[in-house]
């Protein structure tokens, strides 16, 4: 079993363990993941929960997602991250305090990888779910 990392921040790709060989140099791309209150009533007032989970992989290429990462957490004056620095996890659970009647948040969200090691040579999609409640 390999394990690699992605930053979220900058992309880059490490391997952390096993004896798996990335054959591209690149980093990853990163997606930023935005949040957005504007309730009809116009108060977004409260305390929210995101939930980052796994979801599917490429069959045959990986085998799970152990941690995920966020980094480049952004909302205007009035709205919190807690923690303001989410440490990697999985599930990746974390606050958005809001005192403002509307509000757009933003982090870049990556992950580390494990593959198996009859894993074949290619790229491999990952599917996860980030629900706010």
């Amino acid at each position: 079993m390999s394990r690699f990392h992605v930053d979220a921040a900058t992309g880059a790709v490490t391997r952390v363990s096993g004896t798996a060989i990335r054959l591209t140099a690149t980093n990853a791309a990163v997606p930023t993941v935005t949040i957005t209150c504007t309730q009809s009533s116009g108060n977004c007032k409260k305390t929210y929960t995101v939930t980052i989970t796994n979801g599917t992989t490429t069959s045959g290429r990986s085998t799970s997602i152990p941690t995920f990462n966020v980094s480049d957490l952004a909302t205007q004056a009035g709205v919190t991250f807690s923690p303001a620095a989410p440490s990697p996890a999985s599930p990746l659970v974390f606050s958005i305090v809001s005192t403002n009647n509307n509000f757009t948040a933003t982090f870049k969200l990556a992950f580390d990888a494990t593959f198996n090691s009859s894993a074949t040579t290619g790229s491999t999609a990952w599917s996860y779910s980030v629900a706010v409640n």
